[in-house]
């Protein structure tokens, strides 16, 4: 395998997907291949089943080597765990006189604020070094080499329990994968899904993914992620709503809901009866009532979204739209009702950084694993990420610390 092909690890709720691509001189992804299978051994986010995990990444990585031939190493993974927190801090060192700021200043801070709000239980997946500010006047992203009596830093950290983190590399390590990086999803799928992605942009995002088993509400501010909610209902518990009263498999129900299903507008009749084969033998159910199932579980999924996006630290109102992904966003009927409901305009992600149109058309399905190799590729160059923006969940602290700054100080 040619060292400059990067691989993105998606792993969801319902299924895994591999992508791996390749950066072309006109700076779009070349896609060399992709495949998915069904995900097992995860329950809302959460690895509950080791070896059923390692074997579907297993069988993902052979599936990936017989259609494409590309034999697979390192990754760069996501993580969707609910108990995936997003904080940011306030730290400052305080001098007796004016002081040349140099790397050991900055060290400090960084470790200060770790070790004083990260819990023994939790292992950082990112350190983001948000801004400096020097004697409550200058603000600057890099203060070496000025002098200052007072030296504050807002710092952000992303974290995860580290059972969880151990149970994922354990996971990758059967299946004979190495874990070059991993990156919160919503991240992820921002770097996929923005035409100029990582910090730098311009005042604030959302991003709505609209996943299967989970939903997830992400945050971010001048492209920095800045805060993250995990919803742990998602599309899959209307299939199981449909299979409840339908008297169907769930399987069945979700063939349902992709193929005929719709959320209804206000009086809106669909006269249409729909001939189901399930469990070998064939029913006859009314399209009406399964849209109004569908209806009743979006309103349902999306009253929940609306009190989630109340306890976001931001104006709403100066918000112009939310962009949304996800499997669930292409529900027939979904987006109108979103926007009634939520009261915004909403936007389907569009991934505009890869050269295939099949897979541009597939937006919110591959948004996650193209945006881990746009990180892998910026990581690279250099080019759209400051010095705080780096993922390192399997080394120490001090070691992070370390090697923060050795690469880009």
């Amino acid at each position: 395998m040619r060292q400059n092909i990067i691989c993105g690890l998606d792993i969801g709720h319902f299924k895994i997907c591999a992508t791996c691509g390749e950066l072309r001189p006109s700076g779009k992804i070349e896609i060399l291949g992709h495949q998915a299978v069904p995900a097992q051994g995860l329950t809302s986010g959460k690895i509950t089943d080791n070896k059923s995990l390692t074997a579907c990444l297993r069988e993902l990585c052979l599936k990936l080597r017989q259609d494409s031939g590309l034999k697979i190493r390192r990754v760069y993974a996501n993580i969707d765990h609910p108990d995936l927190k997003t904080n940011i801090f306030r730290e400052e060192l305080l001098f007796q006189k004016k002081t040349l700021i140099g790397k050991a200043h900055i060290n400090r801070l960084v470790n200060s604020g770790i070790s004083s709000n990260l819990s023994l239980e939790r292992r950082v997946i990112h350190v983001g070094l948000k801004e400096f500010l020097l004697d409550n006047q200058i603000k600057t992203t890099d203060p070496r080499g000025r002098s200052a009596r007072e030296l504050r830093l807002e710092l952000l950290i992303i974290s995860l329990p580290i059972p969880t983190l151990n149970s994922l590399i354990k996971c990758l390590s059967g299946a004979g994968l190495i874990l070059q990086d991993i990156v919160p999803s919503g991240y992820a799928q921002l770097l996929g899904l923005s035409e100029a992605p990582g910090p730098g942009g311009s005042g604030r995002e959302i991003l709505l993914d609209i996943g299967g088993g989970l939903i997830k509400i992400n945050l971010f501010q001048d492209g920095w992620p800045k805060q993250i909610i995990i919803l742990p209902e998602g599309m899959q518990k209307i299939s199981r709503d449909v299979a409840k009263k339908l008297k169907v498999s769930v399987e069945s129900a979700e063939d349902l809901k992709t193929r005929y299903g719709r959320v209804l507008a206000q009086q809106e009749s669909i006269n249409q009866p729909l001939i189901v084969k399930d469990r070998q033998q064939s029913k006859v159910i009314s399209r009406q009532e399964l849209c109004e199932i569908i209806t009743a579980g979006v309103n349902h999924l999306l009253g929940q979204i609306s009190r989630a996006l109340t306890e976001l630290d931001c104006d709403l109102t100066e918000i112009p739209e939310i962009i949304v992904t996800g499997g669930g966003a292409y529900l027939e009927g979904f987006l109108e009702r979103a926007e009634d409901v939520l009261s915004k305009k909403l936007k389907l992600g569009f991934l505009h950084a890869v050269l295939d149109s099949q897979i541009q058309a597939q937006s919110a399905l591959y948004a996650t694993s193209i945006g881990l190799i746009n990180f892998a590729l910026q990581g690279k160059d250099g080019k759209a990420f400051s010095p705080a923006l780096r993922f390192g969940c399997l080394a120490r602290v001090g070691e992070q610390v370390r090697k923060l700054y050795s690469e880009y100080f």
